[in-house]
């Protein structure tokens, strides 16, 4: 008798098989810096499922904002600035890039941040959902995982307010590091041409 019979019986026991996919606590537990980001379940502001790996073959612009953000400095100016990426790539990138980039930016109050109320914030500054996607996803791994893996703090104040880290972070295809920018320091231009450096043209 084979001796994966009684694996298999034991794996059907436990309610798995060897050939599971982990979890994405697992996959989060798991992963360590700076290997390329596992394959995450998210919900976009439209209410769609996908996963992290749909961008594995792009450029992956990264920030995190919460809707009830009042701090200028803070989720407004990344906003303002991931939509100048956008229009800047799509006018550098025209005829040029072999690639493509894409923007991600997750919220960090998934209790809050339903896809209805991503959807209107992300319209408020221009955000074109073909490009830019707001997304949530399931709690801890908003509140908790994904933040923890970006090195992004996010506490409440006296009042429940989110105070966080203010970072945006390139990933290139593979969803692997590139570089960050922290609190006011990300400028599109230099976004679009770190990724125009590193692809060849057409």
């Amino acid at each position: 008798m084979s001796r994966l019979l009684p694996l298999l019986a034991i794996a059907a026991c436990l309610g798995g098989s060897p050939s599971d996919p982990p979890t994405w606590e697992e996959a989060v537990a798991g992963w360590t810096w700076p290997e390329p980001l596992p394959d995450l379940p998210l919900v976009d502001a439209s209410g769609r499922s996908f996963s992290l790996h749909r961008y594995r073959e792009d450029w992956l612009l990264v920030a995190f904002v919460f809707t009830r953000c009042v701090e200028g400095r803070a989720c407004p100016t990344t906003m303002s600035r991931l939509v100048a990426t956008d229009e800047a790539w799509s006018l550098a990138a025209e005829g040029r890039a072999t690639t493509s980039l894409s923007i991600l930016a997750l919220t960090l109050d998934p209790d809050h941040d339903t896809p209805e109320r991503l959807a209107a914030y992300g319209a408020r500054y221009g955000a074109d959902p073909a490009r830019i996607t707001l997304a949530t996803g399931p709690r801890d791994l908003l509140a908790t995982g994904l933040p923890s893996m970006f090195s992004i703090l996010a506490l409440p104040d006296a009042d429940a307010v989110l105070t966080h880290t203010v970072k945006v972070t390139l990933l290139r295809p593979g969803l692997v590091y590139e570089g960050e920018w922290k609190d006011e320091s990300f400028d599109p231009q230099a976004v679009v041409g770190r990724i125009l450096s590193e692809t060849p043209g057409r």
